[in-house]
Parts: structure tokens; sequence; C-alpha cells
């Protein structure tokens, strides 16, 4: 009993202290002003997702102000401000796009179970390229008012239809990544196996990592060596790299393998759910989507 009372405060301060952290981390954006509408409690807000937390935690203070070159001083704050609301001008474009989207993809089980959630990004965040946050899709304000001027005058792009198609296919992986990494294995013989090592910093300081990955590495398998594929930042431009995870001096450019290892010049091979969405997506538009991936797609 003596025991107990003489450990009692430590216990008490102890669970004061996790009491304190699991509120820390819960509100770890509370700081932020009402301005930056992205941190918003709205429902459904991709930028309260745990996913969004992990991703920005993963990028190397080397490559913040690559991927958000306005930030001054933080850049949780800094990233935040740079992803608005869907403006009202776009959501007719968005509504007759997505249409057609779920047209082509109605024979794919629950893939259209999935609702498309539009958010858009400004002055240049991630490079202005298309991604996803949790179960939201993120487009440059740029690239949609590009679009949007063709749309006014009745034309249909369909490298944009492709796109969105792509990014919704990120979406449904992350919803279902094991299920995903087990058709991965069966369908692309290069890849060898999940990658849990640390990476040199060095590398880490030029890699451009993608939410779509969903904070998973992989090696592949390539001329007999065990390759780990990265997007590397280098000269204002981003380029598919594998290192030789023995020697992390010897690489290999991956876009001089494409056609080797099976894939046509418009697929992204640094990652397998790259070259999955890559593939599919164009393949769905194309309609000509092999039965195998047809009948996976209606188990997930």
């Amino acid at each position: 009993m003596y025991y107990f009372l003489a450990i009692l405060p430590v216990i008490l301060v102890l669970i004061s202290l996790i009491v304190y952290l699991v509120s820390y981390y819960n509100d770890i954006y509370s700081f932020l002003p009402k301005s930056a509408e992205c941190f918003s409690k709205f429902k459904g807000s991709p930028i309260s997702s745990i996913h969004f937390k992990e991703y920005l935690k993963s990028v190397h203070p080397y490559i913040q102000k690559i991927k958000c070159p306005n930030m001054k001083h933080n850049f949780i704050l800094d990233y935040s401000k740079n992803i608005r609301q869907l403006p009202n001008k776009y959501k007719e474009m968005l509504v007759t796009y997505t249409g057609i989207a779920d047209k082509l993809t109605k024979n794919l089980g629950r893939f259209n179970s999935y609702p498309w959630n539009f958010y858009v990004s400004i002055n240049n965040l991630e490079m202005n390229m298309p991604y996803t946050l949790d179960s939201s899709i993120i487009v440059a304000l740029s690239n949609l008012e590009e679009i949007y001027h063709t749309f006014k005058h009745g034309h249909i792009n369909k490298q944009f239809l492709n796109m969105l198609i792509h990014e919704k296919i990120h979406i449904v992986q992350r919803g279902n990544q094991d299920m995903f990494n087990k058709f991965y294995k069966q369908i692309y013989p290069m890849l060898n196996e999940r990658f849990y090592n640390k990476i040199p910093d060095k590398i880490q300081q030029s890699r451009m990592n993608n939410p779509d990955s969903n904070n998973q590495l992989w090696t592949y398998k390539i001329n007999n060596k065990i390759m780990l594929p990265l997007l590397v930042y280098s000269n204002n431009s981003v380029n598919e790299v594998a290192y030789n995870v023995e020697n992390y001096n010897d690489i290999i450019y991956l876009r001089q393998k494409k056609h080797k290892l099976g894939f046509k010049s418009h697929t992204s091979i640094y990652h397998p759910n790259e070259i999955f969405a890559c593939s599919v997506a164009h393949h769905i538009v194309d309609r000509t989507l092999p039965g195998n991936y047809i009948n996976f797609m209606k188990k997930v």
C-alpha cells in the first residue's frame, strides 16, 4: 500500500502527460489562423487527415521549398495556405468530366462508390502537379482555368479525363493498398519486395516523395541488382532514378529502361502505384482494359 502511495504521484504525472500529448496531436494545427481555410474542421477536409500529416512529416527540409515555393518559415502553415476549396466556377465542368469518367468505370466494381472530392492548389504548390490527399483530388487552379477555356466551347480534353481517372485510382489504392500490393506482385515481374531501411540523407535531400505512394517504398530487380526506385529533384526537374541498395552510387535512370521492362513512355515507373494508375487510366479511357485488370478491380 505504501509503495502504491509512493508511486501514485508519478502515475498521475504520466497519465496527465499522455492526455496532453494525445490532445496536442489532435490539435497540432489549431494554431493556424482562420484564413487558412484548408485547415478548417470542415467534414471531409483532406488537410485534417492522418494521411496529410504523415505526408508532410516525410518531406525533407531541403525539398520543402520546392514543393511550396512561397514558403517562408512554417512549412505546414504555408503549404496549407496554398490549398483552397474548389471555386464554383469550375463545378459544372467537373460534374461533366466526372460523369464521363463514371460511365467509363461503371463495370469496375466499387470504383464509383468512391466520391469525387476536389480542392485546388495555388502558387505552384507541388509544381502544379495533380495529386491526392486522403480521399480528395488536388488540382492546380491554373490547370483548371486552362481546361475551362476549352470546356466553354464544348471541348472535352481526353488528357484531363485521363488525369481524373488516374487520381481516382490513387484514392481507391489508398483504401485497399494490401490488395493492390498482392496484385502488383502478380503482374510486374521486376517487382522485388517492400523497402523498410533508412534512405541515406544525401538521397533524401533530393527525393520528391509523392503522397500517392502512401509512404510505401519498393525495390525492383533490374540487371540482377536490387534497386530502390525514387522520384528525384535536380536542376529544376524531376527524374525517375533507381539506386542499388548495395551501393547507392550505382544508379539507373528509369526512363532508359521503360521499354525493356515492358512499359510505355507515358508510364511513370518509380512506384507500382504510379505504374498501375498510369497504365489503367489510359486503358480505361481507350476502352482497352485487359480482362485480368477488370476482374481485379471488381474484387476491390
